[in-house]
């Protein structure tokens, strides 16, 4: 008897904690809900897959790649498309995180089977690559692992499955590869207002600022304290810009598209002005830019370094202090194509003719045309 009167006690606890689990699932799905209605949120971002379905349907004329600051070049590809009349076709590529090893891995495998592909003639069925722009700063020179493994945006954004069952099977699941699951699951889920906001604080900035004037010194502090971690992994970061295995890599992604004819510009790309400290300035910022030059003239491409000198101002920035906002970003194409970038769009006539401009912490051109 006791039996029996205990089992219907503990299908009544199973129940109840099921009633709970999807109370607090509707729960969570409902806040979700209602914050996707009233929590402004950008698009999902650019990625690497974007760019090679992309490229794999088009005959892009500029392919340009970098970390997430390549995308900046899609508002310039826009108004450069503008201006030739569809003429020249920008296809930006952007590897989140950077590196120049994790550039290398993508151009050998994701970007070259498309670059050199044959027709049936044997001809490239893509003929229109003609110029390369290497976008890249000081971080792209520091090895994420002391070990001489690729950085982790490797697994996380440029795999496809059979990479990441080819070392699952040579390895086991392991935390390197496991990246690749978690990055798929995001992309699954981005449509989750809660599952995007981590790290972001748009929910938490939108709140205070609907609460009314709490927010402002929050917000004002907070960003106080990212500008101060930024300038201090600046700083910290000269050290790491030698790293010869990157400084490698750098030179055979010139090689590679310079040995196909496209013609090779390499932008440094420009930093929040609150950011960089004098340390910084003629620490890490200097000692990249002094590297970047002298492999400029040991390979003959051109340089153009936007470090300092450009229009951009705090406010062009977005809170992660790292990315430029919409208008920003066309602020730098709008300045880029009139002066650094100008021979991307020359004036009537001019056409073949490439225009110096722009770069150097000075504003005078580094490096010169080819």
């Amino acid at each position: 008897m006791e039996e029996a009167g205990q089992k219907p006690a503990r299908r009544a606890t199973w129940l109840q904690l099921a009633v709970v689990a999807l109370t607090a699932i509707a729960t969570v799905a409902g806040a979700d809900a209602l914050l996707q209605a009233t929590v402004a949120y950008p698009p999902p971002l650019r990625e690497i897959e974007d760019a090679i379905d992309e490229y794999g349907a088009s005959d892009p004329t500029i392919v340009v790649l970098g970390s997430s600051h390549a995308r900046t070049f899609g508002a310039l590809g826009a108004i450069l498309a503008e201006r030739t009349g569809g003429a020249e076709r920008v296809l930006n590529v952007p590897v989140e995180f950077g590196k120049a090893t994790s550039y290398l891995w993508v151009i050998e495998n994701r970007l070259k089977p498309l670059i050199d592909e044959v027709d049936g003639a044997g001809r490239r069925a893509r003929a229109g690559l003609r110029r390369f722009i290497l976008v890249t700063e000081w971080w792209d020179s520091c090895p994420e692992n002391a070990d001489g493994r690729l950085a982790t945006n490797v697994p996380a954004r440029a795999w496809v499955l059979s990479d990441f069952l080819a070392d699952a099977a040579r390895h086991g699941l392991t935390g390197y590869n496991r990246n690749y699951m978690n990055n798929r699951f995001t992309e699954m889920a981005e449509a989750s207002v809660l599952w995007r906001d981590r790290g972001h604080d748009r929910i938490r900035n939108g709140v205070q600022a609907w609460l009314g004037g709490v927010a402002e010194g929050l917000a004002s502090a907070s960003v106080e304290r990212r500008v101060n971690d930024f300038r201090r992994i600046i700083e910290e970061g000269e050290a790491c810009t030698q790293d010869e295995r990157e400084w490698r890599a750098m030179r055979e992604i010139i090689d590679f598209f310079a040995t196909r004819g496209a013609d090779v510009t390499v932008v440094v790309y420009p930093r929040m002005p609150a950011t960089v400290t004098p340390k910084s300035r003629d620490g890490t910022l200097r000692v990249f830019s002094e590297r970047i030059a002298r492999l400029a003239s040991e390979k003959g491409f051109r340089l153009t370094d936007w470090t300092f000198g450009t229009p951009l101002a705090d406010q062009d920035f977005e809170l992660d202090l790292d990315h430029m906002t919409p208008e920003g970003n066309r602020k730098l194409s709008e300045w880029a194509l009139s002066g650094p970038l100008a021979f991307l769009a020359p004036p009537p006539g001019r056409e073949g003719r490439d225009v110096a401009g722009g770069g150097g912490s000075d504003g005078a051109a580094t490096g010169g045309p080819r």
